[in-house]
Parts: structure tokens; C-alpha cells; sequence
């Protein structure tokens, strides 16, 4: 039951990662994606349209998931991390795309958008992929 939780969370990890890069679109060979707008795959290696990216996207995305790994099997700890660098464009990619990958209801869900607006005092600004990439890398 555990691994089956556990491979369910790391490919709903996959599939919102792929997707913050902008993929699925047009370019997905699968037709259920393209048609839903969301990455269905459920490859254990990764999505198929990953392939479509270049050395550096690619390179890219193995970083984030990773990072997003990490925050997925340690909220609190990530949540401690992300109120203390709530300006990190990085861990406000990480934290988007793991409050998309959780069930609706989680806590997830509620509490970085309320700790983002509790911090900053004014509404959230837009998730910014090129911002995350050229932030410097950090260990959390």
C-alpha cells in the first residue's frame, strides 16, 4: 500500500513539474494530454514531452523535481524554509507545484498562499519559471 501511495506521489510530482515548464500543449504526442491540457503520463522515468525540452530545460527539471521531492516528504521543514525565503523565486516554483500535486483539502493547499500574503502584506506575484531558473542554486 505504502509504495503504491508513494509511486502515486511521485508522479503527480512529475506531471505538475512537466507542466510548469509549459508542457503538455501542442507538442505532446499523447492526445489525452493535449486534450485535457494536463500531463496524464505516468511514466516511471519521466513524461514523455520531457524529451522536447532542451540539455539545460532538461537539467532544469531534474532539479526542480528533486527539490520538490524533498519538499513533499518533509512539508513542515520545507514550509519552515519557504516562510524564511518567501522573496526565493526558486522555492515559490517548488511550492506551487507541490500544492498542485496534493489532494484537494490538503493543507497544502491553504497554507502557502496564506503564509505568502501573512509575509509579504500584498497579493502574490506570478510564478516565474525563468526567475526560478536564473536564481542561484541554494541547499535547503
Amino acid at each position: 500500500m505504502i509504495s503504491s501511495y508513494t509511486e502515486q506521489r511521485q508522479t503527480a510530482l512529475r506531471q505538475r513539474t512537466i507542466e510548469m515548464f509549459g508542457l503538455p500543449g501542442d507538442l505532446c504526442t499523447d492526445p489525452a494530454c493535449r486534450r485535457r491540457g494536463r500531463c496524464l503520463s505516468a511514466a516511471p522515468q519521466a513524461p514523455d514531452c520531457l524529451r522536447l525540452l532542451d540539455a539545460a530545460g532538461q537539467t532544469f527539471y531534474r532539479r526542480v523535481l528533486r527539490t520538490c521531492q524533498w519538499a513533499d516528504d518533509a512539508p513542515l521543514h520545507f514550509l519552515s524554509h519557504y516562510i524564511g525565503a518567501i522573496d526565493d523565486p526558486y522555492l515559490a516554483l517548488v511550492g506551487e507545484i507541490v500544492r498542485r500535486a496534493q489532494p484537494r483539502g490538503h493543507w497544502l493547499h491553504a497554507s502557502l498562499p496564506w503564509w505568502y500574503r501573512l509575509s509579504r502584506k500584498s497579493g502574490r506575484r506570478p510564478v516565474s519559471l525563468q526567475a526560478a531558473a536564473a536564481f542561484p542554486a541554494r541547499c535547503y
